[in-house]
C-alpha cells in the first residue's frame, strides 16, 4: 500500500528538494505539497496523509501554530508530524515536541543526509519499505 507524505512549506524550492529526497528514500511514497496553512487545511479535509513535514517559518500561521491546531483534530492526533526548518534550535525542538511533533529536521543542502533523515521519518509509518542509499 502506497504511503503519502505531505509537505507544508511556502518555499517552492524546498518542495522540490524534499520531493527529490523522498523519491530517493522510498520510490513507493507519494508526495503532496501545500504552500501554506490554508491550503493544507483544504487538502487535509479531503485526504489524510501518512506523514507530514511542516515548515516552521511561514507567513501568517507558523508551523508551531499549525501543529497545535492539527493535534486538536481527532483524525490528526496519530499522523506523524515533523517540523522541517532551517531555523532549528533546542528551544524550537522542545516546543515542537511539547505540541506533539514526532521530531524536528533541519533543512540542508546535503542530499544524502536529507535522504537518511527522510528514511528515519518514514520509519514512523508502519509498513513502509526502505531502499538504503549508498
Amino acid at each position: 500500500m502506497q504511503k503519502l507524505m505531505l509537505l507544508i512549506d511556502d518555499d517552492k524550492e524546498e518542495q522540490e528538494i524534499l520531493k527529490a529526497a523522498v523519491e530517493k528514500a522510498d520510490p513507493d511514497v507519494s508526495f503532496a505539497w501545500a504552500a501554506n496553512a490554508y491550503r493544507a487545511g483544504l487538502f487535509l479535509e479531503q485526504v489524510l496523509p501518512d506523514l507530514i513535514f511542516l515548515d516552521y517559518n511561514m507567513p501568517g500561521i507558523n508551523g508551531l501554530e499549525l501543529l497545535s491546531s492539527l493535534r486538536k483534530k481527532e483524525k490528526m492526533k496519530h499522523v506523524p508530524v515533523f517540523i522541517y526548518t532551517s531555523a532549528l534550535t533546542p528551544a524550537l525542538q522542545e516546543r515542537a515536541r511539547t505540541l506533539g511533533a514526532n521530531g524536528c529536521l533541519e533543512k540542508q543542502p546535503d542530499t544524502k543526509r536529507l535522504v537518511r533523515d527522510v528514511q528515519d521519518a518514514l520509519r514512523t509509518v508502519a509498513g513502509t519499505k526502505y531502499h538504503p542509499i549508498h
